[in-house]
């Protein structure tokens, strides 16, 4: 279990709480504060998740596919201050945005729960591919133990987005 949870954290899992368009209008406000590159960044990251879930997006449940990035954004903001290499934190941000769609097709109601479980093991399979990209045995440690713990403490989205939202922040605080 994770028993320092950062002030950061915090407020993120109490923001999984409200409406998806409450929080898209929290995350819109919340990146206008971003110096412009970490913008330009997200934007990347966006394109780019949507081309790797593509084939997702065209034959299965396209509404999990509408993520508000705000793990990426998580792990840009507490990587900002350390004037972190775009190129490594790209692959780790589409990593987490991959293990929240696994998050979400778990826990989703699709009315074939084998299927779900194909696409959110799927989805977890992609997240791993792409962090071990930056051969970061650590970073790769952080994002498998998120699993592992996710797995561990049973199928509530919510503690399992908990531990997402941390490795959020011990990535930020790894890159440089």
């Amino acid at each position: 279990m994770h028993r320092n949870v950062s002030p950061q954290t915090r407020v993120y899992f109490s923001f999984l709480e409200l409406k998806r368009q409450e929080r898209a209008i929290i995350v819109h406000m919340f990146a206008q504060n971003y110096p412009r590159d970490t913008e330009s960044d997200l934007l990347i990251i966006k394109a780019e998740f949507d081309k790797l879930s593509d084939e997702l997006k065209q034959n299965y449940h396209e509404e999990l596919l509408e993520p508000d990035f705000a793990l990426s954004r998580l792990l840009l903001s507490t990587a900002i201050d350390r004037e972190y290499d775009f190129s490594k934190l790209k692959s780790l941000c589409l990593a987490l945005e991959f293990f929240n769609l696994a998050l979400r097709y778990h826990t989703s109601s699709i009315e074939d729960p084998g299927l779900a479980i194909i696409l959110g093991d799927y989805s977890y399979a992609k997240g791993i591919s792409l962090s071990s990209e930056q051969d970061d045995v650590e970073a790769t440690r952080i994002l498998a133990n998120a699993i592992k713990e996710g797995i561990a403490n049973g199928q509530d989205g919510h503690k399992r987005y908990q531990y997402l939202l941390d490795s959020a922040v011990a990535l930020g605080k790894l890159c440089h």
